[in-house]
This record gives C-alpha cells, structure tokens and sequence, in this order.
C-alpha cells in the first residue's frame, strides 16, 4: 500500500534534477527552474489577459462565481462543450480516475470533467460532491486562520515559537513565517498511528512525538510544522482547531460537504480507489485512510467535495474570506516563495497533496481568479502536478 509521505519525499528529492531536463515546471526544492517557468507562465498569462481585458473593456464585469454548478448530472462525453472535450483529452491520455473543476478564458463559471467510479460496487460516478481526503490542501486552511490571528494583533509572523512551546529546540530561532514556509529545521518521518487518533491533543503530542528539530533553517518540506501552528491557533482562540476552521471557513461558505476525518457520515460517498470491488475491502480501506490522516493536524485531516474546496479557493483569492487588503500578505508576489500550503510567483499558486492512493493538485492566478483543480484515485504526485498545470493552461488560453 503507499505512504503517501514516503511517495512525496521521495519524488521532490529527485524531481529538480528530472525537472531540469524534461519539465521545467515542478521543481519543489529548486530555485531557478520553478521560478523561470512561474515566470514565463505569468508572461503568457500577463499579455494574453491584457487581450482578454483589451476586448471586454467596454463591457459589464464577468462575475466571480465562489462555486461551480452544484447539479449530481450523470456526464456524457457526447454532450461535452469545447470546453470540456479539451480537459477530458488530458485526463484520458493519463488514464486518471477523478474530477476537474475549472475556468476557462471566456468566463469564471467553471467547467467541470469527471471520469471514472467513486464505487465500483454501486456503480456510482464520481461528481463534484463525491468526498476526497484533501490532505496538504489544507495547509491553506491553517493559513487563513493564522492571517485573523495576525490581523486581531495576536501574535505576527515574526513571532517566535518560544513563547507557546518553549521546550522544543531552537525554538528561539523559529518564527511563524518559518512554519508557514518550512523553514523551520523541524523534521518529521513517515511514522502513523496504529489506531486513528481520538483527539486534537493526541494529534498534536503524537506530532511532537515523531518531530524533531535540527536547527538547519533550510526549506524541508513537514507537516509537523502545521501541526504546531494548529496547536498555536488552539493556545490563541481557546478554542480546537475544528471550531476554528467551522468559524473562519466552513460556515462563512455554508460548506455542507466537508469533514473532519472524526465526524465523517456513516457511509460517506468517497472516492474508493477502483480495486476495492468488496464492501470488506472498503471498510477496510477507510479505516486505514481515517488512520494515517488522523495524524496530519492542521494539514490534511479533512475529507471534502471537490465543489466545496473549489470555494474556499476562489473565496480566498477573491477577497472573501480574507480582506482584500491583506491578500498581498497572503499571496506575496514577485520572487518564489513557499507560504500558507502554497508555492506562488507573480500571481500564480500552485499546490499537490498525496495520501494513500489519492493525488490532487490546483493551479491558478490570483489575479485573474483563473483556477483548475484536480482530484484523483489514481496516478502520480508527479502525473498530478504536471496534469493541473495543463489542464489549466490549455482552456484558460
């Protein structure tokens, strides 16, 4: 079975000697090769907008839809627009098992792909309501929490980790800007609970259990660092890390489909990868996903419709969840940075998560609110990042 941690390290520890000869565009750890292709994307993107805004300049403002048409209809690919014929041309050719939810040049109301069975055993089609594990997509989510706290005067990125958990090494040395970015030195290994874990509390000791602090302030990628930036969120509010998100998130945007892995329905409609053919092997499967994320506090302990994170993305971005005028703080610009679960340069943001046999990635501009995400139950972290960015390229141009 994978370790979806493992398959991470695994491929962003190779991917900046790969990327430097075939791709040029998912460079994690590298410098040069992600920041010279967000370069040449946000050009392409820079003037083919400047044609786009040139056009309808003299016309009403498209409105930014917060949601994709919400409707359960079984897709035909006989019926599909333009639109659409193009991202299923890509998802085909990878043989991917999920969905795509996008926009397209001429309008911000997405287009939505979707290929492939949540069950195989009731025969049910995956749709935008069908539930993922959205693993490190989440990150944003802690992210959006912190910017309140920063913006209430309760703490700043500049903050030092001493002064909530002053027992962890070089915790002096830490900032809030560390964890946000994975600068802090802390490390983390691939090491999950034998049973889900039953509290926020035993998330949080269980990750300061696994964690360790080194001291080396370079970008190593550990979720352990939003686990202690959930646990700072609960020592500022008073309040769990769930109420938080239920606060700041879920009910701003009336979310109905998304779920922390400890409340999810009796039997929810999840994404079963295909071989699960046998009520057994999905019970067991679920379990065993239940498990391993119960560890990810604060970055990937929610299971959620690709129609409901598809909000709180656009709902980001657009001003909504966080006042228009702090989103330069939240989505900074110009050179590469790595900050609130996302890489972003110039206006573009990208991100992937991994876990057990699911892989998802978004791309997008925050200043065009163009945005493309997908979620699958099959494929590659690496198939996955490359997939989003040409799904996105390709009807957004």
């Amino acid at each position: 079975m994978a370790n979806r941690r493992e398959d991470y390290q695994r491929t962003t520890k190779k991917r900046p000697r790969r990327a430097l000869i075939a791709l040029l565009i998912v460079a994690v750890l590298g410098g040069g090769t992600l920041g010279s292709y967000f370069y040449h994307a946000y050009r392409q993107n820079a003037t083919k907008q400047a044609v786009v805004n040139k056009k309808h300049q003299n016309s009403p403002n498209i409105p930014i839809e917060a949601a994709p048409n919400t409707s359960k209809v079984l897709q035909n690919p006989k019926d599909d627009t333009p639109a659409q014929k193009k991202l299923r041309a890509i998802i085909n050719k990878q043989k991917l098992n999920g969905i795509v939810i996008s926009t397209t040049i001429n309008s911000n109301q997405p287009v939505i792909v979707t290929n492939g069975l949540s069950n195989v055993i009731t025969k049910t089609v995956i749709n935008e309501h069908t539930l993922f594990p959205i693993s490190s997509f989440q990150k944003m989510f802690t992210g959006i929490i912190l910017d309140h706290l920063i913006a209430e005067g309760k703490l700043s990125l500049n903050t030092r980790l001493n002064k909530f958990y002053p027992d962890i090494r070089f915790a002096d040395r830490i900032s809030m800007q560390n964890l946000l970015s994975h600068t802090s030195g802390i490390q983390s290994g691939d090491i999950f609970p034998a049973a889900p874990l039953s509290s926020e509390a035993s998330q949080l000791s269980f990750n300061r259990h696994i964690m360790k602090s080194t001291g080396i302030f370079k970008w190593s990628y550990s979720s352990a660092n939003y686990a202690l930036l959930a646990g700072i969120i609960v020592k500022l509010t008073g309040k769990s890390y769930q109420a938080n998100v239920e606060q700041y998130i879920i009910q701003p945007l009336g979310l109905k489909e998304t779920y922390f892995y400890n409340n999810l329905p009796a039997n929810p409609d999840l994404a079963y990868p295909e071989n699960l053919n046998t009520i057994l092997a999905q019970k067991v499967y679920l379990a065993d996903i239940r498990r391993i994320v119960s560890a990810d506090y604060g970055s990937g302990d929610i299971f959620q419709s690709t129609s409901d994170f598809y909000k709180v993305l656009v709902a980001t971005e657009n001003g909504t969840l966080i006042p228009k005028n702090r989103l330069t703080n939240f989505f900074p610009g110009g050179s590469r940075a790595y900050t609130n679960g996302m890489y972003i340069q110039y206006g573009l943001i990208h991100a992937a998560a991994a876990n057990l046999n699911y892989y998802g990635s978004y791309y997008g501009n925050t200043k065009t609110l163009k945005n493309t995400v997908i979620l699958t139950t099959n494929g590659s972290l690496q198939t996955i990042r490359v997939a989003s960015v040409d799904l996105y390229h390709v009807i957004n141009h």
